[in-house]
Formats: C-alpha cells, sequence, structure tokens
C-alpha cells in the first residue's frame, strides 16, 4: 500500500482494494484477509502475522520455527 504502482497494474491485494481503508489501516486488513484466507485451506496450521517485517524479524522468526 505504501509503494507507487505502475499503470497497467492489480488494484486490489488479498481481493481487498488497499486504498478503501484509511492508511494506517489498509495493512492490518490486508493481513488479516490474507489469514482468513490460509486459514480456510490450512485450518490446523498456526500463524503469526508480520505485516511489515525488517530482515532481523524474519531470521528471528525461520530460527524459531526451526527448533
Amino acid at each position: 500500500p505504501d509503494v507507487p504502482k505502475p499503470t497497467p497494474c492489480a488494484r486490489t491485494e488479498c481481493w481487498l482494494s488497499p486504498f478503501s481503508h484509511p492508511r494506517g489501516k489498509s495493512m492490518e486488513a490486508i493481513g488479516l484477509a490474507l489469514q482468513q484466507q490460509y486459514t480456510a485451506l490450512q485450518s490446523r496450521a498456526a500463524y503469526r502475522s508480520l505485516l511489515d517485517p525488517t530482515v532481523d524479524d524474519v531470521r528471528k522468526l525461520s530460527v524459531s520455527l526451526k527448533r
């Protein structure tokens, strides 16, 4: 939602328009919708939301899941 897109591009993310929500809430709404879609496909899996992760956040999460 924060990146300007070129003219021929997709307008929705996770079946939601990022411009239909306030600026700070669009990322959370897209993350929640994506988690609900994954939960419908794989109900027994555990999910953790990292909405705008840094490299260190991804590294910590992957190391903790590896154990």
